[in-house]
């Protein structure tokens, strides 16, 4: 039996529990329109025309308040949001990091040199998933296009599955910061999400899937996505003592608004453990 202190549920890991359950709920009901499509069903085949050229512009389908989602969520990581406004959002301080609202100096904080070191040493690791991701999305891209080439009348088919395979990362992806991320264990190697490299990398990875997938609908939100990946790497480059515990404050464990990543050894659920990592930095 763990003897580690149990802790309130903090608010924002409510609110993003609860957000998680809607998007597991927008996914189950994009499925159900993705089977009575398959089955022939007029209304639901007509939802997925969207995904065809400028169709987006043409006739309301409900993937457009999916597509107005998305947009949303990226339009909040490129925006610099009040601490009340992302509360009620239950935006995680890490997304927002990068601007300028949410940083407070740390007492004795690295010189821009020694930060400058931890950004390599991170940027080396991202390097290594972004050449991984890469290279599974040239594969799914490829063997839809090789497809596509000799059944040419399953077109439509494969762009709605390369459709069904971003809706199902947006399903997954509360995962990695309320349950568990494979990209921190394997990969990036941080304490907790807060402090994550490649934090507003989601939305690009999210909708890759729809490299191959000619139209509106998946272009721009891809655009969007890469531009909010763009963005945050121009502001760990130009400011890299916003996003590292040791630099700014707001993001150390003890001053933590968020709270999700108690099961990570967090100071809010393991005190000693906490110490231990404080003295230690």
């Amino acid at each position: 039996m763990s003897n580690r202190p149990r802790t309130k549920m903090s608010e924002l890991r409510k609110g993003q529990l609860h957000i998680f359950i809607l998007r597991l709920c927008i996914y189950v009901a994009t499925i159900v329109i993705f089977i009575l499509s398959l089955c022939g069903n007029p209304w639901a085949e007509e939802q997925f025309e969207i995904l065809k050229g400028f169709n987006f512009f043409t006739k309301f389908s409900v993937f457009h308040i999916l597509w107005g989602i998305w947009v949303y969520c990226m339009l909040c990581q490129i925006i610099p949001l009040p601490g009340k406004f992302r509360m009620i959002n239950k935006i995680s301080i890490g997304s927002q990091k990068l601007f300028k609202t949410h940083y407070k100096e740390a007492p004795n904080r690295p010189s821009r040199k020694e930060l400058m070191k931890e950004y390599w040493k991170m940027t080396k690791r991202g390097l290594v998933l972004l050449a991984v991701w890469v290279s599974a999305i040239a594969i799914i891209s490829g063997t839809k296009l090789l497809l596509e080439h000799f059944m040419p009348e399953q077109s439509h088919l494969l762009n709605k599955c390369l459709f069904m395979l971003s809706a199902t990362f947006y399903a997954c992806d509360l995962i990695c910061g309320l349950f568990w991320c494979p990209f921190r264990t394997f990969f990036m190697k941080h304490r907790c999400c807060v402090n994550c490299r490649m934090f507003n990398w989601d939305h690009m990875m999210m909708f890759t899937p729809m490299t191959a997938l000619p139209s509106f609908f998946s272009w721009s939100l891809l655009g969007m996505g890469l531009f909010v990946m763009f963005l945050w790497e121009l502001m760990l480059l130009i400011h890299p003592e916003r996003f590292f515990e040791s630099s700014n404050a707001n993001i150390k464990c003890a001053n933590c608004t968020d709270r999700r990543c108690a099961k990570f050894g967090g100071m809010h659920a393991f005190p000693h453990k906490q110490a231990n990592n404080e003295q230690n930095h």
